[in-house]
């Protein structure tokens, strides 16, 4: 039987410039250090702005993006494409992840090119973690 998930940390990454293809995670004292068992996110379609109004990330730069996450010292998750972290892109599924532990300043967002970027929006990750 798996244990209830009782720890949630949504983690907004801002897209600051169009020119940039790799932004750093938000300094997150939440989950730094500790052992993350899931990784979530949405498309706009599903979730169009943030609680505080902001446009989220487009579904086509979503589906152009990648995450890679890192315990403080190597990247445990490279490059895993978003996309795969969007539950209803499969089958209301979320990929089985090794618990890790993670240092968010570390853990980057990755985009293949940036034509379909605009500055403001916002990309959210939720993390479930121990």
């Amino acid at each position: 039987m798996q244990k209830a998930i009782k720890n949630v940390e949504l983690v907004k990454v801002v897209i600051t410039s169009t020119g940039n293809a790799e932004f750093k995670l938000p300094q997150t004292p939440n989950i730094e250090g500790r052992q993350i068992v899931g990784i979530e996110t949405y498309k706009q379609s599903e979730l169009p702005v943030t609680v505080d109004g902001l446009a989220t990330l487009n579904d086509n730069a979503l589906l152009d993006a990648f995450i890679s996450i890192n315990n403080g010292s190597k990247d445990v998750i490279q490059n895993l494409p978003l996309r795969k972290l969007v539950s209803s892109l499969n089958s209301g599924l979320l990929p089985a992840i090794e618990p890790t532990k993670v240092d968010a300043q570390k853990c980057t967002l990755k985009f293949g090119q940036t034509s379909h970027l605009y500055a403001g929006e916002v990309c959210l990750i939720v993390f479930y973690y121990e």
